[in-house]
């Protein structure tokens, strides 16, 4: 009698094992289990095996002489794996005792010196090794006494037909290759390797707005012409994207033209210095903190710029450069200096988004035009270079009349304006993190528009009744995700901004030193001009600041915001900001009367300091007009009375000279006891001109 076998299923220290087998073999084991101790509880254990055999007569494993071999196993030792068919569930590969830990390093270092081929690679391990090498740790002569050769003698050099040790198949040696990433690094370097190494996943379920802003520079796919320059232009954007929201609060397109030594304008550190005042004083950043993202080329901050922004911030405002892997392989020269998009994966996103909208556009150039170029591509700027030339020759009025197959400059800044809109506008999307960025809408009746809860809660309490049924109806109402302007705007509320003067420490570099005018600086940008109001300048507390004329001052328009310019003392010392004088339609006569009306206020307001210097000698004035006048009265009958004495003349102009009153004589237009009425605005000729009875308007000229 053998060994008792018990109930109990397979131990729970045997579980890893029992893991490993393929799903097949464990159900088969488990049902051999039962089986074996239905076997074991049977009055003759060999008749229900041959029964058991009988039913299963189709299962390769399952005849009686194989169910009783493994009874009699399993009842011996009380092992569930001797149910185990290792032929179909091996235990381990049988290995090449030549395939050595030494060989496969001698031939993964082979694969990473060959750039492009695994077969050249095994190609110089057959080569070498039959020229005599030792292959890692084996060579012809350890391998000849196991080889087909043995019966031969052994040479100084082994034979043209020397024999490969068992395991060197290049179909072997592949299952030892190196791995992906251990190939990519060798063959293009660090930055192509990171493509197959562990990703990092993060989530913006919980990042507010305005705490992570990434910047970043991108060539838009295009060719572009404008009036007045010969050659094609390609647009460059640099544009900053708020990580929460996904979406641009700024972005700038620049023409990408020559200068005056032939070399194109890029975007340069100015652009960024300019992007990045003005998001600290105009956008906003979280009030908890915010992390600027850069990289290292052009949408860069240089290390000075970073104090600056931490020190106004009270550090609440950091920066993050992505920078440049300089880890450099052995065996490897150098570098090339590469950023790492993953640093900033939304705003690369982003720029794929919408370079995808605008292929649509004419004069498409690919996305990487030495591999993705159109055909036609080089000819149509050929084309266009020469209807550039051509229209030089041109009157204007013909060469406003050309049709170019490219847009104009300004024509694409409008597309990519709308179309910024129509990404920025849209709810379907599935950006990641918008689980907390859902709104509900409501409409009374199919085929309505879709109206927001704030809408709703802003009718009158009876109307609310009487729609509730209507929208509680199926199909009235539903949960939407936010577009990327409403995520953006409904976190306006915590954001913070950096005081005025800290544009003009940002962008010192930038500013342009000129006098100051006596009413308004003009500045042209793009061709347009802007005028600004010295006059109104404003300090830094808000209060009123006066500009001495003809001093030179350093002035800085920030192209992201021109309503303002800001204004310092050529020694940086930061005077304020006068804003922009607006320019108002002819049409709009109201608007012009509003403007006209706040030019004389301010013209009266620069007029009231002389006002008040030049008070007393108008009541000196006053005075002496006074005086005269009295004089004037008491000698009027008299000279009256000489002058028509003795003269024959009718009675008709006798009474004509007595209606001649002492007013009509001397020119006055107040009597004498009205002379201290005469206010000091009257004799100085300011505010409203008066009229007299006759409807004329009294002057100056008419005082005097």
């Amino acid at each position: 009698m053998g060994t008792l076998v018990t109930s109990t299923g397979i131990p729970h220290f045997d579980m890893p094992k029992f893991s490993k087998l393929p799903d097949a073999e464990k159900w088969e084991v488990l049902e051999l289990l039962e089986v074996m101790r239905a076997a074991a509880g049977a009055r003759r254990p060999r008749a229900y095996l041959a029964e058991v055999a009988a039913r299963n007569m189709h299962r390769r494993g399952w005849s009686l002489k194989q169910l009783e071999r493994k009874w009699y196993k399993y009842r011996k030792k009380n092992d569930w794996r001797e149910l185990i068919n290792h032929a179909k569930a091996p235990e381990r590969e049988v290995a090449s005792v030549w395939v050595t830990e030494a060989v496969i390093e001698w031939w993964r270092a082979c694969c990473d010196r060959h750039k492009r081929s695994f077969m050249s690679a095994w190609l110089e391990l057959v080569g070498k090794y039959r020229a005599g090498e030792m292959i890692g740790d084996v060579d012809w002569k350890k391998f000849w006494p196991s080889s087909e050769m043995a019966w031969r003698e052994m040479g100084k050099a082994p034979p043209a037909d020397m024999p490969l040790p068992p395991g060197w198949s290049y179909h072997n040696l592949m299952r030892h290759k190196p791995r992906a990433i251990e190939t990519a690094v060798a063959r293009h370097g660090r930055h192509a390797a990171r493509k197959f190494s562990e990703r990092v996943r993060t989530t913006r379920v919980d990042l507010p707005v305005g705490a992570r802003y990434e910047f970043d520079d991108m060539w838009h796919n295009h060719i572009t012409i404008t009036k007045g320059y010969r050659k094609t232009i390609r647009p460059l954007e640099l544009s900053v994207i708020d990580a929460s929201s996904d979406y641009k609060p700024v972005y700038g397109i620049k023409q990408r033209r020559e200068d005056v030594d032939g070399k194109r304008k890029n975007l340069t550190q100015a652009d960024m210095l300019l992007t990045v005042a003005h998001v600290g004083c105009h956008v906003g950043y979280h009030k908890d903190g915010c992390v600027f993202v850069v990289e290292g080329g052009a949408a860069s901050i240089p290390p000075w710029l970073e104090i600056v922004l931490m020190e106004l911030s009270g550090n609440r405002i950091r920066v993050s450069r992505s920078g440049v892997d300089r880890i450099v392989p052995y065996g490897k020269w150098g570098y090339d200096r590469k950023g790492n998009p993953d640093h900033k994966a939304h705003i690369e996103g982003a720029h794929n988004l919408i370079q995808n909208r605008l292929d649509m556009l004419p004069s498409y150039m690919g996305s990487n035009s030495r591999v993705d170029k159109p055909e036609d591509f080089d000819a149509l700027c050929n084309t266009v270079d020469k209807m550039l030339a051509a229209r030089e020759m041109l009157p204007e009025e013909l060469s406003d009349r050309l049709k170019f197959p490219v847009l104009d400059f300004e024509t694409f800044h409008d597309v990519v304006d709308v179309v910024y809109g129509q990404i920025f506008d849209t709810r379907d999307h599935e950006l990641e993190g918008w689980e907390k960025r859902m709104i509900r809408q409501w409409r009374a009746l199919p085929g309505e528009a879709w109206k927001g809860e704030a809408e709703f809660a802003g009718l009158p309490e009876e109307q609310q009744k009487l729609l509730a049924p209507l929208i509680q109806q199926e199909g009235n109402s539903r949960v939407v995700r936010m577009s990327r302007r409403e995520a953006w705007e409904a976190g306006q509320a915590d954001l913070v901004r950096l005081p005025d003067y800290a544009a003009a420490m940002i962008c010192a570099p930038l500013a342009e030193e000129r006098k100051c005018p006596p009413a308004e600086i003009v500045f042209i940008a793009n061709g347009v001009r802007s005028f600004y109001r010295v006059a109104a300048c404003t300090g830094p507390d808000g209060a009123r600041v006066e500009l001495k004329e003809g001093r030179k001052y350093r002035w800085l328009v920030n192209p992201f915001d021109p309503r303002v310019v800001f204004v310092s003392e050529t020694d940086g010392k930061y005077v304020g900001k006068c804003e922009r004088a607006e320019q108002v339609d002819r049409g709009d006569d109201a608007a012009v009367k509003a403007r006209i009306a706040e030019t004389r206020k301010a013209f009266e307001e620069a007029l009231a300091p002389q006002k008040r210097r030049s008070r007393p000698a108008a009541l000196r004035q006053a005075d002496d007009m006074a005086h005269n006048t009295g004089l004037l009265r008491a000698g009027a009958a008299e000279e009256a009375r000489r002058l028509t004495e003795g003269a024959a003349i009718s009675e008709e102009r006798r009474r004509a000279i007595e209606d001649v009153s002492l007013d009509d004589l001397s020119g006055a237009k107040h009597e004498a006891a009205d002379a201290d009425d005469i206010s000091l605005d009257e004799l100085a000729g300011a505010g409203a001109p008066d009229v007299d009875e006759t409807g004329t308007t009294a002057s100056w000229d008419d005082l005097l």
